[in-house]
């Protein structure tokens, strides 16, 4: 993995490849951080539309299914644990029914849903203890 830029106003495109966006320099910062997602996101039978770094430093995913998930600037990898060990699972059912996922908390995380909570909000709060 190099991490180098090979195109960038290019006039082909590729929908079959995840978009992978960040400021100049940060080639490799973006290259690193989706192969360490990428197994991660199949192992849940997820697909990755768009990795993102922005200027101030904040990283942003979005999945195939259109959900925004917002990791912020610290603690990336543990704000990623916390999404494929706890919140993804505990969401697998309502998934489809998810606009975005806000993992910024330092405890917890903030769901925003396209259509209103689901009906039975007490059965996808339930999180399993990490003991």
């Amino acid at each position: 993995m190099r991490g180098e830029l090979f195109t960038e106003q290019s006039q082909h495109q590729f929908p079959e490849l995840p978009s992978l966006a960040g400021p100049s320099g940060s080639e490799r910062d973006v290259a690193r951080r989706y192969l360490a997602v990428r197994g991660k996101l199949a192992e849940a039978d997820l697909t990755l539309e768009s990795l993102e770094l922005d200027e101030r430093g904040s990283w942003r995913l979005v999945l195939g299914g259109g959900q925004e998930i917002r990791l912020g600037r610290r603690d990336i990898d543990e704000r990623l644990y916390r999404f494929f060990d706890i919140v993804a699972p505990a969401l697998a059912a309502q998934l489809g029914r998810v606009e975005y996922l806000d993992l910024r908390y330092t405890n917890g995380f903030a769901v925003g849903w396209r259509d209103g909570p689901p009906v039975n909000l007490a059965a996808v709060a339930q999180v399993p203890d990490r003991g």
